[in-house]
């Protein structure tokens, strides 16, 4: 039995987390560079544009047989130089798995890469769902939700470690106040926010008092602490569920799951806006559902940005069976924005990048009025419009290299995935 009805349906969350490098040292940016949407990933400044859903929906659907054969659900996306990979839990009737599927080289459909071995312990033997990576964090983990039996309350957050051939979970902790008790029904459907400028991760969560949804915050401190508040940041009746918050260096914006009794228990896709991360307002809808696949209810959204467009994943229950859906938008970019890499004890400078049409990335040699272009030879990776350059940097030690992200249009962006020192 999945998690059905949304007030009943907030507890399982699985979260992965992927070693990632901050900004490489003695690097600066313009005003026009984004460095913490999709942290460690750096775009031009943007708004992103109204979504529209996929003719082609649901673009994730059950296999034929084996252990996703009945559901997949609960999508989240991680995007790389060579590999867009969609990580999901699935079931064929019974418990739920962890399983991910790699997004082909032309951009079309998803190939399954199988289940995800994960050693079962105590408290997350029977369920374990919604999949979702941690930038910043050192070593590849897994947060995730778990239940021992097919409960929609008692879930539980946990954290896994991957070793060669599994992941192995702990409960993740959370330092409570005294008076704080308002989740004290379970805790699920988390997401991590890295904010790099404070070296600091956030979770943002859904909480349970009973069978009522909202949504809590908790920091982590330098000795690896999670320190939650007394209340939650943010509800709004009936329920709110499934949080994905993005900052783009001014403010936040969370996307996030609200149930509607109208539909009876039903549910659409939400947004809301804070300066801080703590206080939200301006709530619009995003995603509502209208086909006949989505039934009365959408479930987990999470934005990703790749291929020159903002992409919003979700999942729908139609009956009793779950499918997952996509949902696209454009942007409006800022028309330049320039990466400055100080050039010491640095022998060789490898970038990989996606330039899509309509878009440029250029190489020159210190910034301002006397700055000089640089010839370099691209190699193609495996997907699409996405490249990698390696500049012999030993006849520039001591300058400055500028790295300029340019958008033709105003309407994409180029994206610099990896910027690597040797």
């Amino acid at each position: 039995m999945k998690k059905i009805y949304l007030c009943l349906l907030f507890l399982f969350v699985p979260l992965i987390i992927a070693a990632q490098a901050l900004l490489p040292e003695q690097t600066r940016v313009s005003e026009g560079i984004d460095y913490n949407s999709f942290y460690p990933h750096i775009l031009l400044r943007h708004e992103v544009g109204t979504f529209f859903k996929l003719p082609k929906n649901p673009v994730f659907r059950p296999a034929r047989q084996g252990w996703d054969s009945r559901d997949v659900a609960d999508p989240f996306i991680t995007v790389s130089t060579d590999t867009v990979t969609l990580w999901y839990d699935g079931s064929s009737g019974g418990s739920y798995h962890i399983g991910r599927a790699v997004l082909d080289k032309d951009g079309w459909y998803w190939q399954r890469s199988g289940r995800e071995e994960i050693t079962p312990t105590t408290g997350y033997t029977y369920h374990l769902i919604a999949p979702a990576f941690i930038p910043g964090a050192g070593q590849a983990m897994l947060l995730l939700n778990g239940n021992d039996s097919d409960s929609e309350l008692g879930y539980r957050l946990g954290l896994a470690r991957k070793t060669e051939r599994s992941w192995h979970i702990k409960d993740l902790e959370l330092s409570i106040p005294q008076s704080g008790n308002w989740d004290n029904s379970g805790r699920a459907y988390a997401t991590v926010l890295y904010l790099p400028e404070k070296r600091q991760r956030v979770l943002y969560y859904s909480g349970f008092s009973g069978l009522l949804s909202s949504i809590g915050r908790a920091e982590q401190n330098a000795k690896g602490t999670w320190r939650t508040g007394n209340k939650p940041v943010y509800n709004a009746l009936p329920g709110v569920i499934a949080p994905h918050v993005i900052y783009n260096g001014r403010n936040f914006t969370m996307y996030y799951v609200r149930l509607n009794l109208n539909s009876g228990f039903g549910s659409h896709i939400e947004k809301a806006v804070s300066d801080d991360g703590i206080n939200w307002h301006f709530r619009d809808v995003v995603l509502k559902p209208e086909k006949r696949w989505e039934g009365r209810r959408l479930m987990r959204p999470h934005l990703s940005y790749y291929e020159g467009s903002f992409h919003l994943f979700y999942c729908a229950q139609r009956g009793s069976n779950w499918r997952i859906g996509e949902a696209r938008a454009g942007g409006l970019f800022r028309a330049r924005g320039s990466v400055f890499i100080k050039i010491e004890n640095t022998r060789r400078l490898i970038i990989d990048y996606e330039q899509t049409p309509g878009t440029a990335l250029e190489l020159w040699l210190n910034g301002g009025e006397n700055r000089k272009k640089i010839s370099t030879q691209k190699q193609a990776r495996r997907r699409a419009d996405v490249w990698r350059v390696e500049i012999d940097t030993t006849p520039y030690s001591g300058k400055t290299l500028e790295v300029e992200l340019i958008s033709e249009k105003g309407t994409a962006s180029p994206v610099i995935y990896r910027i690597e020192r040797h």
